[in-house]
């Protein structure tokens, strides 16, 4: 009788997944409180739903972090070939005459 009265004021006082997810967000950002610290390791002890999203957000900062590496370590610029800028440049310029075209049209 005792451990459920425990475990049901224990999850009264959690805070709910959309809060969880809150925390586990501002936790990446900013250093929580040993008070939030223990209401979130308590909550993701016990929610299966709430440990993956912890652990998806911090596979994807690992993935953001790698890509941003590669793209300082590179530093190169992409540019488009002389021959594609021209065909961009051309599609452009046809693009407003057929605009054009179409506006007269419809007026």
């Amino acid at each position: 009788m005792f451990k459920k009265v425990f475990v049901w004021l224990i999850c009264k006082t959690l805070p709910s997944c959309r809060e969880v997810t809150e925390l586990v967000s501002h936790s990446m950002e900013t250093e929580l409180s040993w008070r939030k610290k223990i209401e979130l390791k308590l909550h993701l002890w016990s929610c299966v739903a709430c440990n993956r999203y912890l652990f998806q957000l911090k596979f994807m900062r690992e993935v953001f972090e790698i890509q941003e590496d590669k793209f300082n370590r590179n530093k190169k610029i992409p540019t488009l070939s002389a021959d594609a800028a021209e065909r961009l440049k051309d599609a452009l310029k046809s693009s407003k005459f057929l605009l054009l075209f179409a506006l007269m049209y419809c007026f």
